[in-house]
Order: C-alpha cells, then structure tokens, then sequence
C-alpha cells in the first residue's frame, strides 16, 4: 500500500515496496539538499549519504539566508549552501528521504525529493518519437490520424490530459501549441488545484504566454509555486481577478515583477498589507483595481500606485486612514472612479480632498455614510458626475448640507444619484432632488416617509430611469403624474411597491398614445416598468393594450440583490482548513534554523503560514434578507409569544385542568 506524505515543503510524493515515487509517480533517485552549513566540505557531505548507498554525483551550491528582524546594527546573515544528489538505487535514496534528521559534524542539513522533470527517469529514458510506421509492433492508430484530428482530441480532455498528451512526443507537442492560443485563453485557477507541481510547470511553459485572463481563487496548497510559474511566463496577461487567496509580499513581487500588459486587477481579501502594493507600482498600463476587504490597508504606499489607474475600489478597507486620501487621489491624477463602500474612517478625508484639489478628473464616488464621515463636502468635487450613498442603519438620514451643496454647485452637472438605505432620505430632501436638473438616473429604494404629495411637484426634465423599490406607500397616481412630469422617462423600477394595480398601465398607456397623437412625445419608447410585488399579474399582462408593449413592456422580474439589506456570510461563518495544507516552516519573524532563503526563491518552501480566519467572502456571497419582512416576522413572532405567555400564567379556571398543564409544559419546552 502507498505511503503518501504530506510535507512542509508542499513536495508531495509516496513510498511502495521501499521505493520513493513522486506525486507524477515518477521514480525517487535525485534528492534537493537545502540548510547545508557553510562550514560543510563537498567531501563530507558525499561521505555521509555514501552510507545510504553508492551515489552517482553530488553538487552543492552556495545561497544566503537573509533574516528579517528588528533592524540592529550587529543583525547577522547566516550562510548556508543548497545542492543535490544522486543516487544509484532508488531505495537507498528512499532510505534517505525517510530519514527525518540529518546531522553532519554536528550540523543539520534538510533533505526533500527534487522535482518530477529533475528526475533520471522522468521521461522514461525512451526516444522522444514513437516508433515509426514499419518498424516491430507498427505504429499506434493514434499516430494515423491528422493534426486536425488530433486538435478534436485535446480539445475533448481536461488540462491535466492536455499536459500529458503534450508530453508524449514531438508531434503532439507541436499540435497541442497550436490549438493553445484558443484553449487557454481565459482560465481559472481552481483547474490547478487537481494538477502536480509538473504539470503546472509543463502548462505555463506551453500556455503561460497565451492567457489573457485569469480568475479565481489560488489553491492554497500550490501557491508558492504556481506564483512562480504564473509571473514568469504569463507575460501577456491583460485581466486577473483574485479572491480570497493570501498573497505574501513575495509572492506578489513574484506574480507582477513581469506582468507590464496588465490592465484590470482584482486582489479581493487576499490579506494584502502596505509593502504589498510597491509590487504594483510599474504596473504603467493598469487601469482598473479592486483592493477590497483588505483590512491591514492604511493608505500607505497607495500613492505609489501607477498613475495610469483610473478605477480604484477600496470597498471594506476598514483600516484606511483619513489623512492618506488626499495623498492618494493627488497621485493618481487620471482617477475617475473611487469605491468607499462600508469604509467608515474617513473623517476629514473629503475635505482635504477639496481643499487640496487633489482629484481633478473624479466623476463617480461610492461610499457610506457613516456618523464620523463628513462626506457632504464631496459635493464640491470639481468633475462630479455620479453619486452613490450607503446607509445600512435604518432611519439615518443623508446630511442636509450634501444636498444643500449639491443643489448649489452641480445641479447642471450631477448625473446620477443614489441614496440606498431605509428612509434615508425624507420630504424636505425630496424636493432638493428634484432641483437637481441634469440627473439622468435617480436610485432611492426602501423609503415608506415620502408618500404621494411629496411626489406632486417632483419634475426632472432630463430623467430617464429611476428606482423607487419597496415604496409601500407609492399609488397610481403618483406614479402617473410622475411619467408625465419627466419627460424623457423610459424605465422605472416598482418592485415591491403593493398598491399599484393594472389600472396604472392602462392609464400611462392612454397617455402617452395623446402625446403620441399631438406629437408631444419626447421618451424613446416603450417604457420599461419593473412591477413585481405589486398587484399587476401575469394575467394583466395578457390584456392587448398591455402585451402589445409598444407603449409599456411590463415586467414581473424579482428584484435584483443590490436593492436588498445584506448579510455578509462572513459574518455567519468562518473559513477553515486542514493544517496540513500549508507550509510550517512559519514566518519570517520566527528564528527557524531549517529556514533557506534560496529554497523559498525556488519555491520550495512557504514563507508564511496560512491564516484564512481573517478573510472575507466578497459582493457576489452576499447572503440576502429583507430587512422589513425579517422585522415583521420578528414582531409577529413576539406578539405571538405574549398572548400564548398570558393565557399560560391566567388559565380560565373554567376550563380543563389538565389542558392547562399541558399549556405551561409545552410553555417550558418551547421556552
């Protein structure tokens, strides 16, 4: 039976019948020696593992181990030597391997299987071609057919398949690096998560020039690695998106330090701190970057970000400081979209912002509205354009000055508005929007403060789609006056709006075929209505008038998530994996005297231990409530629970005695 070991080191490999075998079930002859002593001569060294067998060659090369601690005068750096060697029987290299401690004159060495392609019989030690057709056995039938054939084949396998097909000769090798450009063009990472460290070698050799776009989350087993072979071959990469994957400083030097094409970037939760981001900073064509959820963020070092960024999303970065925010948006002259999304530190920041005039060309900011932000200033950002506001807590207004100032200084200029939050917005407000002359889109869901009269004046020449989501209080006929007073409407999202009825479709209808008939009609049409929740049916929408939709195309869609109260799942649950799937050498700020600095270059070894407690899910693992329906269960439930309680402790002491008992146990028991 084998004998799978799991090492440190992330090289696995198995022994059957006192024979070491590679995870690629290649033969063990070769062994990497990593931790040798400075001090240690060639000849000792052969001396020593000459007592586990004859070897064939052995060769030892010198490497540094740099530790990184407090930074001191008399901090020292500790020489050691790397090599391998190679064995004649591959048991007496498996006797070897078995061994857990090495010592040579009183000094510790660590030994490890080299890799699959390094070892003598990797290749099976046969020609490169197959036989020939004639020569004894005749050739396989596989051999008969056509490069086009053989194309369909790979096509058909999984990429591990692929790699081996590729493996096999020339020939396949060859069609394989044919078909590849249009295979592997885009990928993801978890297709590595069931490949050897030789086939992910072998792929990005073959294939690493060919993707353009990466996604996913890193198997945390294969990251050393596969960051090694990834930054060095896929230097044509244009988009890669990252999730919940840790990212040491190295490793990120060694994705990015070739990666010059890149333009979109996603590094969601992946435990990045301040010294992370110099691996980015000549990175000269990125446009688009997602630094969300990493918490260790302070701001630091964000200035040195290329300046060719044009979307920067920080969403969740709970750790950034106010002060650094105008430094950032200085630095970064061609931004024109900023994600503040549930960052509640910013303080002072968009004051600065203005003050300072550090972000010239910022047309969209996302952000929250958090009791210490003072964010009405961002209404005085000379290209604002766009305007998105959170607010989770409910009731909490918007500041009264942000639409005061916005009213003040882009009423011409403001596209778009988005107030998401239960009434975060009230009459007064209301009729601030509505001076807002060059909105084109309008978002305030869940609001039940604002009824039909604070609608009656509502008039906005340029609007053309707005969403007035989870209105309980919204009726036809404000719905009616508000399509008539804006002009250029052409889609409203009422979803869960319950007093709308089918007479509202039937009157806009009747409308705008006047308008049509006076040709006073401005709107492109037909006019987009999503309605689900409300008391319009399928069987509304059958009537000619309606199901015709040249005037409106009704719709019964449920509402999207980003219009619902979130739960994020991080909050519900906690990430957690085996031990044995991570390296336990440990940090770099722990003294370990098996620690080689050549060996984590070659990506041997791990320079961190995993930690995925700290990580969080992102946007798309959102686990989705209505607040409102939850709170109504909640006090039904309740209400519910003291009338049960009350008739419990006041029995009607006409009634059954024992039907009274049977009340207070089940009273106990549920309780």
């Amino acid at each position: 039976m084998a004998n799978f070991i799991n090492n440190p080191s992330q090289q696995n490999y198995y022994f059957r019948k006192s024979i070491a075998y590679t995870e690629d079930h290649i033969v063990v002859k070769k062994l990497f020696l990593y931790n040798v002593a400075a001090e240690l001569q060639q000849q000792e060294v052969l001396a020593y593992f000459g007592s586990f067998g004859r070897v064939l060659r052995l060769q030892l090369f010198t490497s540094q181990a740099h530790r990184k601690q407090q930074p001191q005068p008399h901090e020292l750096c500790r020489k050691t030597k790397t090599g391998y060697v190679y064995f004649s029987n591959p048991r007496d290299a498996a006797t070897a391997l078995r061994k857990s401690l090495h010592m040579i004159n009183g000094r510790r060495l660590s030994v490890q299987a080299n890799d699959s392609w390094h070892q003598p019989d990797a290749y099976g030690g046969q020609p490169e071609e197959p036989a020939a057709a004639g020569a004894v056995g005749g050739a396989s039938d596989i051999l008969k057919l056509n490069d086009h054939c053989l194309e369909h084949i790979i096509r058909q396998l999984t990429l591990p398949d692929r790699i081996h097909f590729a493996r096999s000769c020339t020939r396949f090798r060859s069609v394989y690096q044919q078909v590849s450009p249009a295979l592997h063009r885009s990928i993801s990472f978890d297709v590595f998560d069931a490949m050897t460290v030789w086939d992910m070698r072998d792929f990005f050799v073959l294939s690493g020039r060919h993707v353009q776009r990466i996604e996913g989350i890193i198997p945390p087993g294969r990251c050393q690695r596969l960051c090694e072979f990834f930054g060095l071959h896929c230097v044509n990469l244009r988009s890669m998106r990252v999730t919940a994957s840790k990212l040491t400083v190295r490793n990120m030097h060694k994705i990015f330090a070739r990666l010059e094409q890149l333009e979109e970037l996603q590094l969601r939760a992946c435990a990045l701190n301040n010294s992370s981001l110099l691996a980015l900073k000549h990175l000269s064509q990125l446009k688009w970057l997602d630094l969300s959820d990493n918490h260790q963020l302070t701001g630091v070092n964000m200035n040195c970000l290329p300046a060719s960024i044009e979307q920067l999303s920080l969403t969740s970065c709970n750790g950034l400081q106010s002060k650094y925010l105008p430094r950032i948006c200085k630095a970064l002259t061609r931004l024109r979209e900023l994600n503040l999304k549930a960052v509640y530190t910013i303080t002072t920041g968009f004051q600065l912002m203005v003050s300072g005039k550090c972000c010239p060309a910022l047309e969209e900011i996302t952000l929250s509205s958090g009791p210490a932000n003072e964010y009405e200033h961002i209404a005085k950002l000379p290209a604002l354009k766009k305007l998105i506001l959170y607010s989770y807590e409910q009731g909490t207004v918007l500041r009264p000055e942000l639409l005061t100032w916005l009213v003040e200084h882009k009423a011409q200029q403001l596209l778009h508005f988005e107030a998401r939050g239960q009434n975060s917005i009230n009459a007064e407000m209301l009729a601030q929007i509505g001076q807002l002359q060059a909105l084109r889109t309008l978002c305030l869901p869940h609001n039940n403060a604002v009824g039909d009269r604070e609608l009656e004046s509502f008039r906005l020449l340029q609007l053309e789609q707005i969403n007035l989501k989870y209105w309980p209080n919204l009726s036809n006929a404000a719905v009616l006056r508000l399509v008539l007073a804006c002009p250029k409407l052409r889609e409203l999202h009422l979803e869960e709006c319950p007093r709308l009825t089918e007479k509202l479709l039937h009157d806009i209808i009747f409308k705008l075929r006047l308008q049509l008939r006076d040709k006073t009609n401005q709107r492109r049409l037909p006019i987009r209505m999503h309605v689900y929740g409300s008391k319009i049916s399928e069987f509304s929408l059958q009537h000619a008038d309606v199901a015709a939709k040249d005037i409106v195309d009704a719709c019964l869609t449920p509402p999207s998530s980003s219009d619902l109260c979130l739960v994020r799942m991080s909050n519900l649950l906690e990430f957690d994996f085996y031990s044995d799937d991570y390296d336990s050498f440990g940090s770099e700020d722990e003294v370990d005297p098996d620690h080689d600095r050549y060996m984590v270059n070659e990506g041997f070894l791990s320079d961190e231990e995993y930690d995925y407690h700290q990580m969080v899910f992102n946007d798309d693992d959102l686990f989705e409530l209505n607040m409102e329906n939850v709170a109504e269960l909640l006090n039904n439930w309740n209400a519910n629970a003291n009338v049960n309680r009350n008739a419990n402790l006041n029995p009607n002491p006409n009634s059954n005695p024992n039907m009274n008992m049977n009340a207070n146990r089940n009273m106990n028991w549920n309780g």
